[in-house]
């Protein structure tokens, strides 16, 4: 889960010196691109839209109490469990400690989440181990600012100081409070140098439908993001694109939301196999399977597409469906599940 987000708010590197490592600090840097649009959410799962099936990068999963303080979570990079999150309340402040799995019980990093009296975030401070020898350092200082609308600004504030250690953001709305655009600024003897500005856009029902990341030097659309939005007008899928050699966009990162954790879909046991082909498909999928079964297919959020009976042999239509990735079940007369993904194209 690095690409966008490294690349879209210039996080510093020392954020990204494993090859695994996401905090609640890039889950804020999440909830602000998208502001009020993004549905509510406890798994992320990064996908590889440039795959054919397509591969799952990772997967982030956490849980939060009703105050939104974290109270366990975990990543999952190529489909093993590279952090655990040790959780817990210290005067006040939400402490956060990923573990690393794959190395005995190392502290990769520890956020420390201050909140304000409504309880939303105020202050993020980053301890990071930077040499590989179990220290932790202060790495960074995520502060946050809100007004009557949501967020209003914020600003990431490095520890080593010089060029580029402080990146702010400053989110312009209109007049009933929408995103109009996100600027980012690098500050350099304390004046802001806008160097990127994100403009929104929304469709016609008043949902987010895209975003565009300008440059503010060349004046270019460098990225793109395009969102898939659920019954309520929220967010719940978005892929991020960028040009190619041929001026084209290219699909590059797909990032899905689901309010499932430990015990998705995917993860659940299986009682028997089957095929599924083709996939990715654009019209129909086939199974591959000696009897008669009902079969449910998920958006990856969770949400149920559609749902019926199916005899042997019979085809599924998909052709209503939008492209995304989903999860078909199978659940035999004995009620026994099974399930596999497939790309709707």
């Amino acid at each position: 889960m690095k690409k966008l987000l490294t690349a879209l708010f210039l996080l510093p590197v020392t954020l990204m010196a494993q090859d695994y490592n996401y905090s609640p600090a890039i889950n804020r840097n999440l909830e602000m691109l998208f502001d009020n649009y993004l549905s509510s959410y406890n798994k992320i799962i990064n996908i590889d839209p440039t795959t054919m099936p397509v591969d799952t990068f990772g997967t982030v999963e956490v849980l939060r109490d009703a105050q939104g303080q974290y109270i366990n979570g975990r990543e999952i990079w190529l489909d093993t469990v590279r952090t655990n999150w040790l959780c817990s309340m210290q005067n006040g402040v939400n402490v956060v400690d990923m573990v690393d799995v794959q190395n005995g019980s190392a502290i990769l990093q520890k956020d420390r989440i201050h909140t304000d009296a409504s309880g939303r975030d105020t202050l993020i401070e980053i301890y990071v181990d930077t040499i590989g020898n179990g220290t932790l350092v202060k790495s960074q200082d995520f502060y946050l600012f809100y007004d009557n609308f949501g967020i209003d600004s914020a600003a990431l504030i490095s520890t080593g100081g010089g060029f580029g250690s402080e990146v702010l953001y400053m989110m312009r709305r209109d007049a009933v409070g929408r995103p109009d655009s996100l600027v980012i600024a690098i500050s350099f003897v304390g004046v802001p140098y806008p160097v990127q500005t994100l403009i929104y856009y929304e469709n016609s029902n008043g949902g987010l439908d895209s975003i565009n990341l300008y440059n503010n030097f060349t004046g270019e659309v460098e990225e793109q993001v395009r969102a898939t939005n659920d019954a309520s007008n929220k967010v719940i899928e978005f892929t991020f694109y960028e040009k190619d050699m041929n001026d084209e966009w290219d699909a590059y990162d797909t990032y899905i939301l689901s309010q499932e954790t430990f015990f998705s879909l995917m993860e659940g046991p299986q009682a028997f196999e089957f095929s599924l082909y083709p996939n990715p498909a654009q019209d129909f999928i086939q199974v591959d399977l000696n009897q008669n079964c009902d079969f449910r297919i998920f958006h990856l959020s969770g949400a149920v597409m559609k749902a019926a009976s199916l005899s042997q042999g019979e085809a599924i239509n998909i052709e209503d469906l939008p492209e995304g990735v989903y999860f078909l079940q199978l659940e035999l007369a004995d009620g026994s599940t099974a399930g596999q993904r497939f790309v709707k194209k």
